[in-house]
């Protein structure tokens, strides 16, 4: 492919010097093959790679570069160039993002570079382009933004993800950061940095290290999948088969280390990345099946990370043919993989803030407990508020169109942000009664409360709601908790899966002398017989859309669930499929 800027040389011939005693004079009158293949086996101790000046690269009026592409497990490499008059050294590359040769204007006819390649296990890849001086100056510039911001992605993941393994002790977020930390050094070594500032002593070259980073990159895919799911806990079978897969990577990168058996190592390495790609696969089409939590935000990071490695795959393989930033698409998928991963991270972050609330609440406190909490509830939430108060400012006041529309995202945002925290905020009250002042409470003003502020709804699906609850009935309850979680959560889901005109009862009657029984029943679509039975495992996703589209968080039963065993009640959830779902509540009374 070549462009105005830039041109792949489509045939770089090569010549195999297997004991590697061949010199620029000598190799200069040996028969060279021609490269059909993307990559040229390490089939020799030397490789010479000859390349001949395009005509097209006569009719630049600029100097230009000869770039060598991803070649970062060369072990060596230096030029020279041929002429009428003789020969020149060319030297060795220059130390940028990308191996490159300088080519001056007055060079380009008459010559032909030769490259002296010592090659590491994986052989040389055969992408060379000449570019325009000018495009390589801005494609550099591109190359070190876009790696800057990779690196800079991959670190502060990594450092917060390690902040909150510190502060959790959850293993995932340890492999998540190991996970990172990992990509970080590969970046640093294919690019040439680990070379380019590598301390004498050490031993280790970048060449050497490549391989291990990048299967250590599939080998803490499988480690995070399988902590994150918690595959050993819950699928022993599925286990027994990652503990394989994990087994053989730790082989793979011990053959790596000895140059006996690098070579092996090196064809082992594409199938054993696709194996472990399809295992991972069909592991995540299992737990989205299976409804496990945030496993459909994983698959979607999973995916665009697999689609973005099958392009550069197939353009070091020669199968694809086009822009050379494809060679950088491995890390352009991992990029994305990061950003979309992290939103995952964070909730699960706020699922274990959660836990952590409930444990302090039965006394067992730490500093770093206290300040996590206290930034969620309370810091957060009066920035979250800022950006609402601003967002709706702006909407008022605005007359574009598009304006608008943006703007209606970010209130969106805000209030599913604020939902959030409003949940971290009431479960961290819930385990500990001591905490809650529980009172009697009028069971009726309470309801008419919640109806009153959730009227739009009402009216806009044409609901009817019948109270059947006596005027004076009070229960043991704590006031705002059970009209702002307990109540507003269940007769908020009531109204959104009720279809339009529909009924929704509400009925409270005695039981026993100090038992109160509610029961909130509605007409509407009901909840799958798959999510009834699992619908107190905080680890299944049960978020069903409503039936005008409303979204929810899933976590309203567990809330109101929560918030009754504090009064010391219970919940109960029956549900029929299209013909709706009864919430039963029970209370201590007061007559």
């Amino acid at each position: 492919m070549s462009t105005d800027s830039y041109l792949r040389i489509a045939n770089v011939e090569y010549f195999a010097d297997e004991n590697g005693t061949q010199t620029i004079e000598s190799v200069r009158n040996q028969p060279f093959a021609s490269s059909e293949k993307k990559t040229i086996p390490p089939t020799a101790k030397v490789i010479w790679l000859k390349i001949a000046v395009p005509e097209k690269l006569q009719t630049w009026e600029q100097d230009a570069v000869l770039f060598t592409g991803s070649n970062e497990t060369a072990l060596s490499m230096e030029g020279f160039i041929t002429h009428d008059q003789g020969v020149e050294y060319w030297g060795y590359p220059m130390p940028t993002l990308q191996y490159t040769f300088p080519v001056k204007k007055s060079e380009f006819k008459n010559r032909i570079y030769f490259l002296k390649v010592v090659p590491g296990a994986s052989g040389i890849n055969n992408e060379f382009y000449f570019m325009k001086q000018s495009y390589f100056n801005k494609a550099t510039i591109f190359l070190v933004h876009f790696i800057g911001l990779s690196t800079g992605v991959y670190l502060v993941v990594a450092l917060l993800a390690l902040i909150f393994f510190s502060s959790f002790k959850e293993p995932s977020f340890l492999i998540y950061a190991l996970f990172y930390l990992n990509l970080l050094a590969s970046i640093t070594i294919n690019r040439g940095i680990w070379d380019a500032y590598r301390p004498s002593d050490i031993v280790f070259t970048g060449s050497t290290l490549v391989f291990p980073v990048l299967i250590l990159t599939v080998f803490f895919d499988l480690l995070f999948i399988r902590a994150f799911f918690e595959i050993k806990k819950r699928h022993p079978r599925l286990n027994l088969i990652y503990m394989i897969f994990l087994a053989a990577i730790v082989g793979i990168i011990f053959l790596s280390f000895f140059p006996e058996t690098q070579v092996l190592a090196w064809k082992i390495f594409t199938p054993a990345v696709f194996s472990t790609m399809f295992l991972t696969s069909v592991s995540l089409v299992y737990f989205i099946w299976k409804k496990r939590l945030w496993a459909e935000q994983i698959a979607t990071a999973w995916s665009v990370a697999i689609v973005c490695n099958l392009i550069w795959a197939g353009y070091r393989a020669g199968v694809i043919e086009g822009f050379w930033f494809f060679g950088y698409f491995a890390i352009f998928g991992r990029t994305l993989e990061g950003l979309i991963l992290n939103t995952v991270i964070f909730q699960k972050l706020q699922k274990l803030t959660l836990k952590v609330g409930f444990a302090q609440a039965q006394g067992e406190e730490s500093k770093v407990i206290k300040t996590l909490l206290r930034t969620l509830s309370h810091d957060l939430s009066n920035t979250t508020q800022l950006v609402k108060t601003t967002a709706q400012v702006l909407k008022e006041n605005a007359n574009d169109p598009n304006t608008t529309k943006n703007v209606d995202r970010i209130l969106q945002a805000a209030q599913e942000q604020s939902d959030i925290i409003e949940n971290a905020k009431n479960s961290f009250l819930v385990r500990g009664k001591h905490i809650l002042n529980l009172v009697p409470v009028n069971l009726k003003k309470s309801i008419n409360e919640v109806i009153e502020m959730y009227q739009p709804e009402i009216k806009r699906k044409s609901l009817l709601i019948v109270v059947n609850v006596e005027d004076n009935l009070q229960v043991v309850a704590e006031k705002t908790s059970l009209t702002h979680q307990v109540l507003s959560n269940l007769i908020s889901n009531a109204c959104k899966f009720s279809h339009d005109g529909k009924n929704i009862h509400i009925v409270a009657s005695f039981q026993e002398p100090s038992t109160i029984e509610l029961k909130i029943k509605d007409e509407g679509v009901g909840i799958p017989h798959q999510l009834l039975d699992r619908i107190f495992d905080d680890e299944v996703d049960i978020r069903q859309v409503g039936t005008k589209g409303e979204m929810g968080t899933g976590s309203g039963l567990l809330i109101a669930r929560d918030f009754m065993a504090v009064y010391g009640g219970a919940l109960q959830v029956e549900s029929i499929v299209d013909k709706g779902a009864e919430i039963t509540l029970r209370f201590q009374g007061f007559k």
